[in-house]
């Protein structure tokens, strides 16, 4: 590989044209980029990053809104996410950790959830599980029921349960 000068470089047939369109769509990329970094930055202050709930999915989230259709052609909706994972960090304790991962997975073989184990089992299907089951309650008793009440009592300290929230938009059509 060679350096040249632009004057050298010039000589090679329709390179001059590709070359400033190449330093032309560059800064029009770097631009965007900083843009989109600056959109992010102002919708992490309302939707928040995942852990933290930003200001407009905190409203959402505590007034149980589900969705807000017709937002300037977009529905806006909380879309959750629940995970039940080993109580026991890995991290802290792996012998603990496997032991109750062991008690996690007997237990839901136990109480016929077998679906969800094999030498471990899903966090993410667990949860997702356990959200259906939640959903299906409060439509029968026509009531707001807590995601612990439909845990099974013997997985109990035994599973960290969470929820994950989001904001989403979609466009409206």
């Amino acid at each position: 590989m060679s350096q040249l000068t632009f004057d050298q470089f010039d000589k090679i047939k329709g390179s001059r044209r590709m070359l400033k369109k190449f330093v032309s769509l560059t800064r029009k990329k770097r631009k965007k980029e900083q843009e989109i970094k600056e959109i992010n930055k102002e919708l992490k202050k309302l939707v928040g990053d995942g852990d933290q709930l930003g200001e407009l999915l905190k409203i959402f989230v505590d007034n149980k809104i589900q969705n807000i259709p017709g937002i300037e052609g977009m529905t806006v909706f909380v879309e959750r996410k629940v995970y039940a994972s080993n109580a026991v960090k890995k991290s802290e304790d792996e012998e603990k950790h496997s032991e109750n991962k062991k008690k996690i997975i007997e237990i839901l073989r136990e109480i016929k959830l077998e679906d969800f184990t094999d030498d471990t089992f899903s966090s993410a299907a667990l949860g997702a599980y356990f959200k259906e089951q939640q959903i299906q309650k409060e439509q029968d008793l026509q009531d707001i029921v807590e995601l612990d009440e439909v845990i099974p009592h013997q997985l109990k300290g035994l599973l960290k349960v969470s929820e994950k929230y989001s904001l989403k938009g979609r466009d409206s059509q």
